[in-house]
């Protein structure tokens, strides 16, 4: 395997950090546009000082120079989606010509200077990876589709006749890709309206740019294992390799003179055919917006809290630190002020220590706080740190005992370990490789957790502390998940959430005692009452564990789900969170009057319920990282204000984040070789890179990049996302500019302009809205915000005036997305003349399925097969609840009186379809889509006819970072159980009869996949 090639980058800039991406060369060779620290700057071609062109704190990306060089393009986030924007190159406010909230990223210019050119995911319906290529014209107007058909990184020709785009849909920072998803080189001929792949690599080959006579196409290609740069004759077909370095090139761009500028290195470099490449060096001074330190105001974003003892204070984590405020609200004191991130505070009993993990040192340790003269801690200036747990694994999770003497935390993934509260006498209690929730018994003498089995079936597990031989006892037994686990206070009983009814997540609790479980009401009002006259003192817990499964008891049926419970100081109120019309809500459960009340209305509670000592105040977390409480005495519920101030030093805090982000995928990546690659080595190789840049989207891009190495899907990094300050709408139609305004080419059933009383017609011509020429506007801006508006319209000789309500984009995309549908259908119902059925599958998760079993009566009851769809699916869980419909074998049949033969729907899971079927797959089937596949092939269900599938196949979580950023952590691999054990990812499911789909046929209503796919399914069914 060949090994990576392990450099130190070096970055000497004057006052600035920040890594140079995305550069373009003037036309004439003379400057070199790049985006830096999320500007767009510019820099002769041979170095010097750069200067700023932009300045706003959004990201400014993909510059472009116009054809006579006195404008650049380019793409910004500042509205919250990025769009198109041009400033002149001398320097200008930014001129805005895109307003539809997808991602519009600019490609070239045509070659009058008169459009720019993008691509962007606003009109398709399917996975988020494809684009279409757009043209937009630089004094404003609706931008026009010019290549229908997924395309990426689009260049016209010099004359302007032809566009070079890449055709595929794998990762931009994805090394080493081999399958059906590799991107392409195709040349579109406009005035033909025909494509010509001019590349047929088996791997990718990526950003096409033109030669000045328009004979050549340079492009990257890992063709000899390394992204270098090619360039092929379209006369002669020669192919010439132009670099030869062992490290990848990225972004090329290519003067009229044959100046090439591209990224390497994580810097930007020039050269000539025949020359080694050069580094341009730049000086980037000024005022830097994104300087070593910043300053941040925080008034919400807590992650976790933690009420201390009596209630008076509440510590939590915001961006990585531990705060303490005053419960009655104010300033909130920085208790850690560190780079690193800090986790799960903890207080002791008395009030006295605070207890919380950091990874300061490298990994996961458990620390302490303590105040040396005896204030609190928002008083107190003598705050002391001790570590007590900390070593090269990762310890986490801590949890005190009730009298404070013992600690519970789990190292490494899921080993729980206990030890003195001071760290001393370190004890493991049960290796196992993932762990969570644990709790200590009121009297200290019992650990319940959860854990998944090999099946990812989480269970609940009561651990004997005072028997040293003890094994964890299984107490839930159900395979559906069980978590969230909680002791009752006074001992009597054990609470959590488990979805063991149709997979509804619920709260259940049982009684540990049989004794308990056989009270009645009355029982319990005597109890209560007896116990009321008695001296408080720490309740004995006994569990009767014979049977323990027969005594739960289901608080709620909300069709809802609810998720973790909080139980008061008496035992009889069972408080839970439920998922609501308004968003997540408090309830309370009265567990002898076995009634439940709503508490909150609207609140959108996002849970970390915590309680005071006494149990008088119950502590949660709301939308926004604010804090606030139930008071039990009073009823009611209280915020907690809190604000502070913090500084972030960048260097020091990127640094952390990719020391986390590095870390979490050496410790959970689902192959424990990492797929062959030197991952030590790729850190210390990036490790300076990172202490250079300076925003979270130049982070993510880095480390993307670096993720390439791994070869693997599933891996992004997400920078957090921006808030849109615009509400997007649409018309509900289908439409392109004319001349005298905008042509409506399709009406979207089920949408406002298919109305009676607001109804468009094909073949009308939108000229104004809200009395503003769509001729000379973009019509997306002139929607913006507007929930309904006023067209005036042109139908046949005549003027109209129209009013409609508009629809958000998302219901305009599903509205494209069901005509498309609707067209399948019609076309199978043609082909098979009524003897098929068709559905097409949208995605795995549950709102497809629930749409798959609607549809599937509907679509398919009577017919005599069923072609299913599962093209451009991204994927998502639900491949088995599919199965549960389509394998489905009749093991009787029933015939009611003066009735047929059948077999009753009620007494099944799902309806099912037993008889043929047929499934389509291509390259954007993805993850779970690619399951599915390879499960209806390997149980031999039917047939797969279309395009090999993706191969990118790893379930996968997700690791917030300490800014709000995002790593993807693929940790569960799947492999085929035909006796191969063939790995998903990396082989995707091929067909058994292949359809290679030829490209543009789309956009001109055909389906050749589809219809060999209902041939083949009629030849079944004969």
């Amino acid at each position: 395997m060949r090994k990576i090639a392990v450099f130190i980058f070096t970055v000497s800039l004057a006052f600035a950090l920040g890594i140079p991406r995305y550069p373009s060369i003037s036309p004439d060779g003379k400057w070199i546009a790049f985006s830096y620290q999320g500007d767009i700057w510019k820099v002769k071609a041979n170095g010097g000082e750069a200067i700023r062109l932009t300045a706003s704190p959004a990201d400014d990306i993909r510059p472009v120079w116009s054809p006579d060089g006195k404008w650049i393009a380019f793409s910004s986030n500042r509205f919250g989606s990025y769009d198109v924007f041009i400033i002149k190159a001398q320097g200008s406010a930014p001129i805005r010509l895109t307003y539809r909230h997808s991602r519009d990223y600019v490609t070239d210019w045509s070659p009058d200077g008169k459009y720019v050119l993008f691509y962007s995911n606003r009109d398709l319906t399917y996975h988020y990876a494809n684009y279409n290529l757009y043209r937009v014209s630089i004094k404003g107007g609706t931008p026009v589709s010019v290549v229908n058909e997924i395309s990426f990184f689009g260049k016209y020709s010099p004359d302007g006749k032809l566009i070079a785009f890449n055709y595929g849909s794998s990762e931009e920072w994805k090394k080493g890709y081999h399958g059906t998803a590799n991107h392409d080189v195709v040349i579109y001929n406009i005035a033909r309206d025909t494509y010509k792949r001019i590349t047929t690599y088996k791997g990718n080959d990526k950003w096409p740019q033109w030669s000045a006579d328009g004979n050549w196409i340079y492009f990257v290609s890992d063709r000899d294992g390394v992204f270098n740069l090619w360039k092929k004759n379209l006369k002669t077909g020669k192919l010439v390799k132009l670099t030869s370095l062992n490290e990848e090139i990225l972004h090329p761009s290519v003067s009229r003179n044959g100046i090439i500028v591209f990224e390497h290195r994580a810097w930007i470099y020039t050269m000539r055919e025949g020359e080694k490449p050069k580094r341009i060096n730049f000086v980037a001074s000024g005022d830097i917006p994104s300087g070593q330190i910043i300053p941040r105001v925080i008034t919400g974003d807590a992650e976790e809290i933690a009420p201390s003892p009596d209630g008076k204070e509440v510590a939590f984590i915001a961006h990585g630190d531990l705060f303490v405020v005053k419960t009655k609200g104010g300033t909130a004191v920085n208790l850690t002020n560190t780079p690193a991130r800090e986790y799960s505070p903890v207080w002791s009993p008395d009030g006295k220590r605070l207890y919380f993990v950091s990874d300061k040192r490298g990994s996961k340790d458990i620390y302490y706080l303590y105040t040396e003269d005896g204030e609190s801690f928002t008083r107190s200036l003598r705050v002391k740190e001790k570590l007590i747990i900390g070593s090269d694994k990762e310890e986490w999770s801590p949890v005190l005992s009730p009298d404070g003497k013992r600690l519970a935390f789990i190292k490494g993934k899921g080993d729980l370990w206990i030890s003195d509260a001071d760290g001393k006498n370190q004890k493991s209690l049960s290796p196992y490789w993932n762990l969570s929730d644990i709790r200590f018994s009121p009297d200290g003498k019992w650990l319940s957790f959860s854990r998944d089995d090999n099946n990812f079936n989480r269970e609940i597990y009561f651990l004997n502390l005072e028997d040293a031989k003890a094994k964890p006892i299984n107490v839930s037994m159900h395979p559906y998940e069980d978590l969230n686990g909680v002791w009752s206070p006074d001992g009597l009983f054990f609470a959590f959430i488990s979805a063991r009814i149709m997979r509804n997540q619920d709260p259940w609790f049982f009684y540990l005692t049989r004794r308990d479980d056989y009270r009645t009401r009355e029982d319990w009002e005597e109890y209560y009452a007896k116990k009321k006259k008695e001296k408080d003192k720490t309740p004995a817990v006994k569990i009767d564990f014979e049977g323990i499964r027969n005594r739960l008891r289901r608080i709620t049926d909300f069709p809802s789900a609810e998720s973790e419970i909080a139980i008061s100081s008496d035992g009889k109120t069972i408080y839970f969170i439920s998922q609501t019309r308004e968003g997540w809500d408090l309830f309370a459960y009265d567990r002898l009057k076995d009634k439940t009340k709503r508490l909150t209305t609207g609140k959108r509670i996002r849970g970390n319920l915590k309680w005071d000592k006494k149990r008088n105040k119950l502590f949660f977390l709301i939308s926004g990282g604010k804090i606030g409480y139930f008071d039990t005495k009073s009823r009611k519920i209280k915020s907690v204000f809190f604000r502070t101030k913090m500084y972030i030093n960048v260097v020091k805090e990127n640094l952390e984040k990719f020391e986390e982000a590095w870390r979490t995928l050496r410790d959970y990546f689902y192959d424990p070789k990492m797929h062959g690659t030197d991952w030590k080595g790729l850190k210390k190789k990036f490790t300076p890179v990172f202490a250079e840049v300076s925003t979270p989207e130049e982070f993510c891009y880095m480390f993307n990049l670096m993720q390439g190495y791994l070869k693997a899907s599933h891996t992004n990094c997400y920078a957090p996302r921006k808030k849109s300050i615009e509400s997007g709408r649409e018309l509900g139609v289908v439409m392109e500019p004319v001349k005298s305004g905008l042509l409506i080419k399709k009406v979207l059933p089920d949408s406002p302009a298919s109305y009676p009383q607001s109804r468009l017609m094909e073949g009308d011509i939108i000229l104004e809205i809200d009395g503003q020429s769509v001729s000379k506007n973009n019509v997306y801006k002139l929607l913006l915000d507007r929930n309904e508006v006023l067209l005036k319209i042109k139908r046949g000789k005549n003027f109209e005036t129209l009013r409609i309500k508009t629809i958000p984009e998302r219901s305009q995309r599903e509205l494209i997305y069901k005509a498309w549908v609707a067209s399948r259908r019609d076309m199978v119902n043609k082909l098979s003349h009524g003897k098929l059925g068709y559905i097409h599958i949208q995605a795995m998760g549950l709102d497809s399925f629930h749409k798959y079993i609607e549809e599937l009566y509907a679509a398919a009851h009577g017919k005599e097969g069923l072609v299913i769809d599962v093209r451009n699916n991204p994927g998502g869980w639900t491949t088995d609840y599919l199965l549960a419909s389509l394998m489905v074998k009749n093991h009787a049949i029933t015939i009611p009186r003066d009735g047929g033969p059948g077999y009753p729907q009620g007494r099944r899971i799902f309806y099912a379809w037993t008889k043929p079927i047929i499934v389509l797959a291509n390259e954007r089937s993805y993850s779970n889509a690619e399951i599915f596949s390879w499960s209806i092939r390997t149980l031999k269900r039917g047939k797969i006819v279309g395009e090999q599938t993706n191969g990118s196949v790893i379930s996968t979580g997700s690791q917030p970072l300490i800014d709000g950023s995002a790593v993807r952590v693929p940790f569960r691999g799947w492999y085929v159980n035909d006796g191969t054990m063939t790995n998903m990812e990396g082989h995707g499911c091929p067909p058994d009869i292949r359809v290679v789909y030829p490209l543009g046929e789309d956009a001109k209503g055909k389906d050749t996949q589809l219809t060999i796919a209902v041939q083949e399914l009629l030849k079944e069914i004969k």
